[in-house]
């Protein structure tokens, strides 16, 4: 795929970048950061289709959004030579979905996250770590509902709340970055995970 010809040609641009200010978070040091990709999640919009199927009796056709942008500014913080924490900020673009019965129905919906993150990393020698923590989370969401006679509501509402995450990526000796974190259940809401590809770097 040409996404995926695209990361791997940035990771090895990554790596071979040399040192230009930036590094690796030190025992007792406090770096800033900033990570940036795709957030790729499932919305459920298969279900949510066979749903309105079920209740009209009409052949429902929908599209849908798997990922979307995202973007995290971070701090990290060096406990030990191989162990960092950091708090992160995340904010992600808007998944859609949109869908159509045969008998003229036209249904929307959209979905964007943001959020407060903390973990712990452990680095090993070579660049490539792992990490773990706790984020705490908010989605909201639209919809939108017309009839075939132009009849039309909307609603709205949010979900917020705390769960897990995990992470793994490789960091070069300069700061440059890339990985991916997975989150659990964003906004508390449940099967709502998130998975970050990104890039990044550390000042």
């Amino acid at each position: 795929m040409k996404i995926r010809n695209k990361i791997i040609a940035l990771v090895i641009s990554l790596i071979s970048i040399p040192n230009i200010s930036l590094a690796q978070t030190k025992a007792g040091e406090t770096k800033f950061g900033i990570d940036a990709g795709y957030a790729f999640a499932d919305i459920g919009a298969q279900s949510t289709a066979q749903a309105i199927a079920n209740l009209t009796g009409s052949t429902t056709t929908y599209t849908y959004d798997k990922a979307t942008w995202m973007v995290r500014p971070f701090i990290s913080y060096g406990i030990t030579k191989d162990v960092s924490g950091e708090f992160g900020f995340f904010y992600t673009g808007d998944l859609d979905a949109n869908y159509r019965t045969a008998s003229g129905l036209t249904a929307s919906e959209s979905y964007k996250a943001f959020g407060f993150d903390a973990a712990a990393v452990y680095t090993w020698p070579g660049g490539f770590f792992a990490k773990g923590g706790l984020h705490y989370s908010q989605v909201d969401g639209n919809a939108n509902v017309r009839l075939s006679n132009g009849t039309t509501a909307t609603a709205s509402g949010y979900s917020y709340g705390v769960n897990g995450l995990v992470g793994v990526g490789y960091e070069s000796a300069g700061g440059f970055r890339v990985g991916y974190t997975f989150y659990n259940d964003i906004g508390n809401l449940k099967d709502a995970d998130f998975g970050m590809l990104y890039v990044g770097a550390k000042f």
